[in-house]
């Protein structure tokens, strides 16, 4: 986990977001990395105007994207993690 997430999702590390994650876990950076390589590779040179979800199966839900632990609103009103 980066720092600025650890700070985002506070004393619990992310715990109770994991729990709801088909995967069991959060993000590394490496998985969005691997996300990165694979649309800039030769095997995704037929992809175009595609999403590619990377989530580990499931969403972050919506009560973790309205406030930080601090109180203070979400980034870009709450809508980032998506």
């Amino acid at each position: 986990m980066t720092p600025a997430a650890a700070g985002y999702y506070g004393p619990d590390g992310g715990a109770a977001v994991a729990a709801t994650i088909a995967m069991g876990r959060l993000a590394e950076p490496a998985d969005i990395a691997s996300a990165c390589l694979f649309l800039a590779s030769p095997l995704a040179a037929y992809v175009t105007g595609a999403d590619l979800a990377v989530h580990g199966g499931g969403e972050v839900p919506a009560r973790y994207l309205a406030a930080r632990p601090d109180g203070k609103p979400g980034e870009a009103g709450g809508t980032v993690l998506r």
